[in-house]
């Protein structure tokens, strides 16, 4: 592997985490304004730059519930307790609630 191509695949990387938050945050921003619509695009965005982002995913899961997709929100909840379980215990808690409360 040359140096400029891992040095090519480090911006790549970067742009998406960078691109991950910018719609992440706009997604915040439309749940709090009550556009679920909106913030489920976004959050979905988001998850397809960095999928591995727990807490977007459950947001999501609060944005799907909110726009009236129950179903997508109790699987995105399964989905972020399994991810999180063992590793993060408290949003795998969340998750928890969530399912018992609105599952």
């Amino acid at each position: 592997m040359s140096f400029d191509f891992t040095i090519a695949r480090l911006r790549r990387a970067l742009q998406n985490r960078l691109e991950a938050r910018a719609h992440a945050r706009r997604g915040h921003r439309f749940y709090q304004q009550s556009e679920f619509g909106q913030a489920v695009a976004e959050y979905e965005q988001s998850l397809k730059r960095q999928p591995d982002q727990p807490l977007t995913a459950f947001n999501l899961g609060l944005a799907l519930y909110k726009a009236g997709r129950k179903a997508d929100a109790r699987a995105r909840w399964q989905a972020v307790l399994a991810q999180t379980e063992h590793a993060q215990p408290y949003l795998a808690e969340q998750a928890r609630i969530m399912l018992r409360q609105f599952g």
